[in-house]
């Protein structure tokens, strides 16, 4: 009888390519931006002191005239707490013997768990620098099964690509805003439809009600009191929606308290418009008249990029390129009259994919800071990074960060909505 393949299988080796192919877009723009302005803080939060009113002791008068009334410069503080971030890794003792070497596995086990945390919280931190600060990840529509369709998440519409973080495997909470895991808690996505825009959980059916109901990072769904110290129930990151914003209380701080508190908030009503350079140009300057300072990035998802490329290319616009943090490119975008000094008087132009749809925001960089009180590194306050897990021979090690993310003028940001996508 000849020797086959069937004969043969349990002799015949494999012959595994290394390095592992990477599958997963791992990128983000946001991120490597905010990690460009990072201050280190200590104590239980951080305090900016901001300068928000002039002397109005001041004016021409008549000769002999009754001389100004004194007034004095105005000042505001804002505080806030920083966020604490983690990440986990367990590995069995028999798995780490097994793959110590390359004759037993083509990667090593630790290192590559531990590589690939790394990545996996850069794409958790872009989510939530993208978000609304409060681990709300969309809403749904009323249903009773294990299928959900997103609904409006935020009083704003579906977020396509929202869809992108209820990957296979993400862990979500189901419940209300005052209670976010009501519902079901700690329940795994199991699949994602991005044609139909549904996904499947894991075990039993839920009972959920459009309005109602949302979906919730798992363990991190919760908004700020507002009292700008620790334990004010906002878990995540404050998200650039939040800071982007003309209504929302901001590091305990409300426009409706101080005017200049604001983000410009462009928007047209709900409906739909075309992206124009004029549109672009007229934020970018009403936001410079109000806080004297311009936007450096104009940031936009692929479909309001791809418009507003089109719109500029049928004008005949040539743009040169500008290198940002991460090695990212972007394209160079400037207003008459702005000026082009060291400091630059111009902005990047580039789309991040989870930039929220239909919006263009146009961000003062220098004005959003990380804080940082611990930055990333591997638990080891015992001696060691790995942790026996009680009375078994399996091992955990745990990444954290203690951060937030911080406005210190937010008159000088603003955003575009309501914008049509090519």
């Amino acid at each position: 009888m000849a020797l086959d393949f069937a004969a043969a299988d349990a002799v015949l080796k494999e012959d595994y390519k290394a390095p592992t192919v990477e599958q997963l877009d791992n990128s983000s723009v946001i991120v490597a931006v905010i990690k460009r302005n990072k201050d280190d803080i200590r104590g239980r939060r951080f305090v900016q002191s901001l300068h928000v009113g002039r002397n109005s002791g001041v004016g021409a008068r008549a000769e002999g005239g009754t001389l100004p009334t004194a007034g004095n410069q105005q000042y505001e503080d804002i505080f806030g707490p920083c966020r604490y971030q983690y990440g986990r890794i367990q590995i069995t003792g028999p798995v780490i013997a097994a793959m110590s070497k390359d004759r037993g596995s083509f990667i090593r086990a630790v290192e590559t768990e531990m590589e690939g945390l790394e990545t996996d919280e850069t794409r958790n931190l872009a989510r939530q620098a993208w978000g609304t600060s409060n681990g709300q990840i969309c809403g749904v529509q009323t249903v009773n099964s294990t299928t959900i369709t997103p609904g409006s998440g935020s009083g704003t519409a579906l977020r396509r690509d929202q869809l992108f973080h209820l990957e296979e495997g993400f862990a979500i909470d189901i419940g209300t805003t005052a209670d976010p895991d009501s519902v079901a808690a700690n329940r795994t996505v199991t699949s994602v439809n991005y044609t139909t825009g549904a996904f499947t959980i894991s075990g039993a059916a839920v009972n959920v009600t459009a309005g109602t109901h949302f979906v919730w990072a798992a363990g991190a769904g919760g908004a700020s009191n507002n009292s700008g110290n620790p334990g004010d129930g906002q878990i995540e990151w404050t998200g650039i929606q939040t800071i982007v914003d003309d209504t929302d209380t901001l590091h305990t701080l409300a426009p409706s308290t101080e005017p200049q508190w604001k983000a410009g908030v462009f928007g047209n009503s709900g409906t739909n418009r075309s992206i124009s350079e004029n549109l672009v140009t007229r934020s970018i300057q009403r936001q410079s008249i109000i806080s004297g300072k311009f936007a450096d990035l104009l940031v936009s998802n692929d479909g309001v990029h791809r418009a507003y490329v089109e719109q500029l290319s049928t004008m005949k616009r040539t743009m040169n390129t500008i290198e940002l943090e991460g090695g990212y490119m972007a394209l160079e975008h400037g207003v008459v009259g702005m000026g082009t000094n060291k400091k630059g008087h111009k902005q990047a132009l580039i789309w991040d994919k989870d930039c929220p749809d239909n919006r263009l925001f146009g961000l003062d960089t220098s004005a959003i800071r990380l804080m940082v009180a611990e930055d990333w590194d591997w638990i080891d306050r015992m001696g060691s990074m790995w942790v026996q897990v009680g009375d078994t021979d399996a091992y955990s090690a745990t990444l954290a960060q203690y951060s937030e993310i911080a406005c210190n003028r937010r008159n000088s940001q603003f955003v575009i909505e309501d914008l049509t996508e090519a």
